[in-house]
């Protein structure tokens, strides 16, 4: 094996030695040409409310401390605007890929039923006024809170497969600043 065997040899040791330490998941490298992060002009600002929820108006904020994921789905979001309230409601409101039925929903002690169905994307909306569906007003010293519940109660059903048979009441809040 001559100079020229030797050298293709070593070339191939280099060329394996290569590819079995290579980790395509190894971003760390700072010499690595297949991903860099853009550097922000300023670091992300931290809001008192759920971003998450959509909120076409900044100076109304949903409370979401009684919210609990169990899964990355939202079944509720609400939007709170100047003069009502949007609640859009998943059918798949536990999160177990059973629909529930629209008419099992109603918005407040006055028990509005919804004000569209969406078939398409499993949802039921209620658009309603802050002072409808028998929603409450509290002042606080620094904001005006709109307090509603969105009511489950189910229908019994003749299917034997009954997943949840007890009715559920979600809290449902708008704040809008003083």
């Amino acid at each position: 094996m001559g100079y020229g065997g030797s050298l293709g040899f070593a070339l191939l040791c280099w060329v394996v030695s290569g590819v079995t330490c290579y980790n395509p998941w190894d971003f760390s490298r700072s010499d690595s040409a297949i991903w860099r992060p853009t550097p922000r002009a300023e670091p992300p600002r931290r809001r008192a409310h759920v971003p998450s929820l959509a909120q076409p108006y900044p100076w109304a904020w949903v409370d979401a401390s009684q919210l609990r994921a169990v899964s990355p789905l939202q079944p509720v979001m609400l939007q709170c605007e100047e003069a009502q309230m949007v609640i859009t409601v998943h059918r798949d409101l536990f999160g177990m890929g059973r629909l529930i039925k629209a008419a099992d929903l109603s918005l407040g002690p006055a028990a509005c039923r919804s004000t569209s169905l969406n078939a398409v994307e499993n949802m039921v909306i209620f658009v309603a006024g802050l002072h409808e569906c028998g929603s409450t007003l509290q002042m606080t010293p620094d904001s005006l809170v709109y307090s509603t519940s969105l009511n489950y109660n189910p229908t019994p059903a003749s299917n034997p497969v009954i997943l949840r048979t007890n009715p559920a009441v979600i809290p449902i809040e708008c704040h809008y600043p003083r």
